[in-house]
């Protein structure tokens, strides 16, 4: 049933990226070998020191996602090696939670106690942590297209860079036929940074509750009929299957995609790796070794290319990309502080 995209070969991104975070997790710098046995803390600093790191962008640490907290300080998690190296930049801070995934797991635990209501039938809970993995993701949406074959379409649009299947679904009341002309576009995404298993979750979610409301709900009813919605579950498959490996329980915290470099560091920032601003330095890095690669050229990475072929064929007028934490909506673009317009 499910069916592969041709691919179009535009490689130009057109899409409106709303980042909404709900739950992040920050990495290893270059300086550093990429261990992923390390512990991790989350650690508190002050804004002034934050907007330090911000002017200071040569450094590749990865320090998009963050939290402020009641006391004011903003809560970043980092490895002992990143910690060595913020030490190093004359940044102080303080330890919140010294062992991030005993932490996690701890929650894990906790929560396994009692059951959580999502308003929704078929929406589960998934064996990692809590969070589905990667076959789980593609049991649900092959059972989407099994219980609700009139209004869903899934496709490949592309292969990561270990050839797994990168799967766009297309939710609509004609999934199958290209009403763009009359009904507008819209296109959803999600775990585009390996470590952030919650923007699927939000995702799976989505779908289910427009699937199983279509037609008792007026307002879902509506999007049905007069909307295109275009979702990619797993932007990146391949950091996310690492994880599942290295934590099964959850809590892996891999964040770039699987790409091996020459000098032996692993992974490309994906989300550093489109056209739209590449090459800054501030926001990303061209050292492999660190969270914010951006690659070795615009959409050098098959995830992202494949992301960006589908979205030049689609057109959406709205896109929506969905990342961990912060409970924060964000606009492009992320290299500069106006809003884009259009």
């Amino acid at each position: 049933k499910i069916k592969k995209h041709e691919a179009n070969t535009a490689l130009k991104l057109v899409v409106m990226k709303i980042l909404i975070f709900l739950l992040s997790l920050s990495f290893a710098n270059c300086l550093f070998a990429q261990n992923t046995n390390e512990q991790y803390s989350t650690i508190g600093i002050t804004a002034a020191d934050y907007q330090e790191l911000v002017r200071d962008s040569t450094h590749g640490l990865a320090i998009d996602h963050f939290h402020k907290n009641e006391t004011g300080l903003l809560e970043l998690v980092f490895s002992e090696s990143e910690l060595q190296y913020l030490s190093s930049l004359g940044i102080s801070y303080e330890v919140i939670i010294k062992d991030y995934k005993r932490h996690f797991q701890k929650l894990v635990n906790k929560s396994a106690h009692g059951r959580v209501e999502c308003g929704l039938n078929i929406f589960d809970a998934g064996n990692m942590g809590g969070y589905h993995t990667f076959d789980q993701m593609l049991e649900h949406i092959q059972s989407m297209e099994d219980q609700y074959s009139d209004y869903v379409d899934i496709s490949i649009i592309g292969y990561s860079v270990e050839e797994r299947p990168i799967y766009a679904v297309k939710i609509s009341d004609n999934p199958e036929i290209d009403e763009s002309d009359e009904e507008g576009v819209v296109y959803f995404e999600a775990l585009t940074h390996a470590r952030e298993p919650m923007s699927l979750e939000v995702t799976l979610h989505y779908m289910w509750w427009l699937l199983e409301n279509l037609e008792d709900d007026v307002e879902v009813n509506y999007l049905i009929s007069n909307r295109e919605i275009y979702f990619v579950p797993i932007v990146n498959p391949d950091g996310y299957v690492y994880n599942e490996v290295t934590d099964p329980n959850g809590g892996g915290l891999w964040r770039k995609n699987r790409r091996i470099e020459n000098n032996g560091c692993v992974g490309v920032d994906l989300n550093r790796n489109y056209p739209k601003g590449w090459g800054l330095d501030s926001g990303s890095s061209n050292d492999p070794c660190t969270e914010t690669y951006r690659g070795e050229n615009p959409l050098s990475e098959p995830e992202t290319a494949a992301v960006a072929d589908f979205v030049a064929q689609i057109q959406p007028s709205i896109a929506f990309s969905s990342h961990t934490y912060g409970d924060k909506f964000l606009s492009p673009w992320g290299y500069v502080d106006s809003l884009a317009s259009y």
